[in-house]
């Protein structure tokens, strides 16, 4: 079952620019593993402080697998200690009829 790690969070004052930056660490270091499809982050319309990202995984084991790499969570910590409490961290299911969704990167 495919499925999207999604992480939504308010930086820290001033750490905004730091934040953003292991983010997109984050994301090129979770790219290269198997069974990554795609990936982004985000920056809030409605509240400019917000950043997140996002990241679709072809199955569960394979997003958890990512999750749990030594660099991951050390990435993770880093984010942790210059956000604000009350971060959204959450893994979904693709359901439905999803259109468009790109094949695995193979590596």
């Amino acid at each position: 079952m495919t499925v999207a790690r999604i992480s939504i969070m308010k930086p820290s004052p001033g750490q905004k620019v730091a934040v953003e930056r292991l983010l997109d660490e984050l994301e090129e270091h979770v790219s290269k593993m198997g069974g990554y499809i795609m990936g982004f982050r985000f920056a809030g319309v409605e509240d400019k402080e917000q950043v997140g990202r996002i990241s679709l995984w072809r199955t569960h084991q394979e997003a958890d697998h990512a999750a749990t790499q030594d660099h991951t969570i050390a990435l993770r910590a880093r984010i942790h200690r210059a956000i604000e409490p009350g971060h959204l961290e959450s893994l979904v299911e693709v359901t439905g009829n999803p259109r468009n969704i790109p094949a695995p990167h193979s590596h």
